[in-house]
């Protein structure tokens, strides 16, 4: 599935229009080979759509299609799955046709799962971060890759703006040189 190229060709999985799309498609060295999104919300897809180039396919995730998801990824020649934000567990039978890594809103171990801005507001951290970690068919403990710290809550109280302003400032730029460093798909 790894064949030999300057560039590292990513598929990204995600529900959201974030900085992590642009940065895949931007960054020298990556290769932002597919998008793949849940259905719903479709307008969220529709609104990715416009920010990559039309040669890059979108593949609309039901987690029952394991077979047309792995041909999906076999014609496009991934290398490797980037997930952020997607709220769906890869299979074991994806990771094993191909590797991946997702960036998740928090200092793993501490706040997995669907749910870690609003577990970490509660808390009332006074650090949040990013961590990078191989993906595993159990949600977030694949191994950790990277980590990066910023004080809590970043001068700001709305949890959206935390969010976008930290994964602008701290998880996207975590997250390429993670994947520019990589070995995970050599």
């Amino acid at each position: 599935m790894c064949a030999a190229q300057s560039e590292l060709r990513c598929v990204l999985f995600t529900n959201r229009l974030s900085p992590v799309v642009p940065a895949l498609a931007n960054t020298e060295g990556l290769r932002l080979v597919g998008l793949v999104h849940p259905t719903h919300p479709i307008d969220t897809a529709d609104a990715m759509r416009q920010h990559i180039s039309a040669e890059i396919p979108l593949f609309e995730y039901h987690p029952e299609q394991g077979v047309s998801l792995s041909a999906f990824l076999r014609n496009i020649n991934a290398q490797l799955l980037v997930v952020y934000g997607f709220q769906h567990i890869i299979s074991a039978a994806i990771l094993e046709q191909c590797p991946g890594v997702n960036l998740h809103p928090s200092l793993l171990p501490a706040y997995p799962g669907l749910n870690p801005w609003t577990d970490q507001m509660k808390a009332s951290p006074t650090t949040g971060g990013y961590t990078v970690h191989k993906l595993s068919p159990h949600a977030d403990s694949g191994e950790i890759l990277a980590r990066a710290e910023f004080p809590w809550p970043y001068g700001l109280t709305d949890l959206s703006q935390i969010r976008d302003v930290t994964l602008r400032d701290c998880g996207v730029p975590l997250l390429i040189k993670t994947l520019l460093k990589s070995t995970i798909s050599k």
